[in-house]
């Protein structure tokens, strides 16, 4: 009798682990183990994986690309308050490590939310910074055409937080 108990305890606990602890990392995704909440150096590639339940357990974060409306000031400062342009904008994560800070910080937003954000900003900051990569002919409105804004974009983006700008256009719509 305790034989039997013993055994069915034990296919119960593999249970148990195997449906908490099984996890699929799908492709072109990546995910970052998190140890009781926090998150680790350790990325996780695509594929099938094992954590230790209530221990370990695994942020998944697609490699999709996200296609986002991000609205600036076309007379002035980009982030000052004027007459507003769409600027159309494809980005990824890169680096799932450099964004899991994010998600910690603001645990409830959408990736994409907290994505567009870190790219406003970023675009934000860099307008100040180098004016001459967000003006152009001596118009007010951002320099896009020439990819200046991108490169100085991705070069703080992808350190920063993982985050690359695929590319950045005026909306039409």
């Amino acid at each position: 009798m305790k034989t039997l108990a013993f055994t069915a305890s034990s296919i119960l606990a593999l249970l148990v682990v195997a449906y908490f602890g099984v996890l699929y990392v799908p492709e072109a995704a990546t995910g970052v183990r998190l140890k009781m909440g926090s998150a680790t150096e350790e990325t996780i590639p695509q594929g099938i994986h094992i954590s230790i339940p209530w221990l370990y357990e695994i942020q998944v974060f697609s490699g999709a690309i996200h296609i986002s409306q991000l609205e600036i000031n076309v007379d002035g400062h980009a982030c000052e308050p004027g007459p507003r342009a769409k600027l159309r904008t494809l980005w990824r994560i890169v680096d799932a490590r450099r964004f899991m800070p994010l998600v910690a910080a603001s645990p409830g937003t959408s990736v994409a939310a907290l994505g567009e954000r870190q790219i406003l900003q970023t675009f934000c900051a860099l307008s100040k910074a180098h004016p001459e990569a967000s003006k152009h002919s001596g118009s007010p409105s951002p320099n896009l055409e020439d990819g200046s804004m991108e490169t100085l974009l991705n070069q703080s983006l992808v350190q920063g937080f993982g985050v690359e700008v695929l590319n950045m256009s005026k909306s039409t719509r």
